[in-house]
This record gives structure tokens, C-alpha cells and sequence, in this order.
């Protein structure tokens, strides 16, 4: 399973990137992650900073392939050189762009949705994901947005 969440001490600490990847439980830290295969959100109990034992919120998955190269991670389950963009990518002009980040005031996913932000628990992913370049924040253009119980996002690109 690889874990990601957002890096707290980016840009408290000099020299920190925005993410923190755990893979195998051995931690890497990166500015960009594309997160192309099945993820959802889980609540873990991590070794934090300090030393101490604290929950932790991650996008978590468990891709075919883990590529970490020039500093930008890949979670992804096919080879990009084994098929053409137009087989996996999304047309960019029909889907919205969702933005993501962790809240810490709230203690959860803040999502924006048409322009307007809203909070989750837990969200589920099938859809591809990308790591903004101006903000530290989770990016995809899903077809479809479900809402469950209003804690429990789904962003899928299957209707």
C-alpha cells in the first residue's frame, strides 16, 4: 500500500516539498505525485514528527507500478508507453476541474465543487490524479461526482 498526505511542514521548515509519500513504510518527499489508479481515503495511526503516535489522514492506494523519477511520483497501473493518451486521458474541455486539500481546521478533505468548498471524510477515487504546481492541493477532472451521507465522496470517471 502506498500512503499521501500533504506535508505540513512545507513552507514552515526551509527545504521541505508539499507531500509525503509512504512506500513500504519508507518515507519520500515530493513536490508532484500523479495518482492513476484506484485510491481512497484512509485514517492511519503514524509516527509523527515528534516521535509520538498520531492519526493521520492519507489518499491511499496500491498501484502496479510506483515510479519516482526527478522527483515527481507516478502510482499508476499500466505502463504509459504500452497505450496512447487517447486511451486514458479525459477530454479536458467537458470535465470541471475539482480541487483538493487536507483542512486542518476542520480535520478534513476540503473539496471544491463548482466553485464552492465543501468537507469530507472520505473520499474515493477512479478517476486520475495529479498534484497541482501552484498550490499544495490534489487535482482531477472526474465525469461523475456522487456524495454519500455527506462525509463520503466519490470521484469516478464511470457514470
Amino acid at each position: 500500500m502506498i500512503k499521501v498526505r500533504y506535508n505540513t511542514n512545507y513552507g514552515v521548515l526551509p527545504d521541505q516539498k508539499r507531500w509525503r509519500v509512504l512506500i513500504d513504510g519508507e518515507q519520500i518527499f515530493t513536490d508532484s505525485i500523479e495518482i492513476n489508479t484506484k485510491s481512497w481515503t484512509t485514517k492511519d495511526l503514524i509516527k509523527g514528527d515528534d516521535g509520538n503516535y498520531v492519526d493521520k489522514y492519507h489518499i491511499t492506494c496500491n498501484p502496479e507500478i510506483v515510479k519516482n523519477k526527478d522527483g515527481n511520483v507516478q502510482l499508476k497501473d499500466y505502463d504509459d508507453s504500452e497505450i496512447s493518451n487517447d486511451q486514458h486521458e479525459i477530454s479536458n474541455d467537458q470535465q470541471e476541474l475539482i480541487c483538493i486539500n487536507w483542512s486542518v481546521s476542520q480535520n478534513k478533505w476540503k473539496v471544491n465543487i463548482k466553485e464552492m468548498d465543501r468537507y469530507f471524510d472520505e473520499i474515493l477515487f477512479k478517476t486520475k490524479v495529479w498534484t497541482s504546481d501552484i498550490s499544495p492541493e490534489l487535482c482531477c477532472r472526474p465525469r461523475h461526482i456522487g456524495i454519500a451521507n455527506e462525509n463520503k465522496l466519490y470521484l469516478s470517471d464511470k457514470i
